[in-house]
């Protein structure tokens, strides 16, 4: 059964983490990654009465310590 979210819960919790998410895709990336990973993931978006589905992308990579890092989405 699927659960019902008012738009007024969305909008409060998206603005909450919105500046945290500016400063995130700010951030300076690595000159070099050892390994760069690049996916796809295809969700469905409601929006104007209708639900479409939707790419999104993500870069991860792995940096010259072997850390795991999001790049970008």
């Amino acid at each position: 059964m699927p659960t019902e979210l008012r738009p007024t819960l969305i909008f409060s919790a998206a603005d909450a983490v919105l500046d945290d998410v500016k400063v995130w895709q700010s951030r300076p990336l690595d000159a070099l990654y050892s390994i760069v990973y690049m996916d796809c993931i295809h969700v469905k978006v409601r929006g104007s009465g209708a639900v479409r589905v939707k790419a999104l992308y993500l870069a991860s990579g792995v940096n010259l310590d072997g850390i795991k890092e999001v790049l970008g989405l």
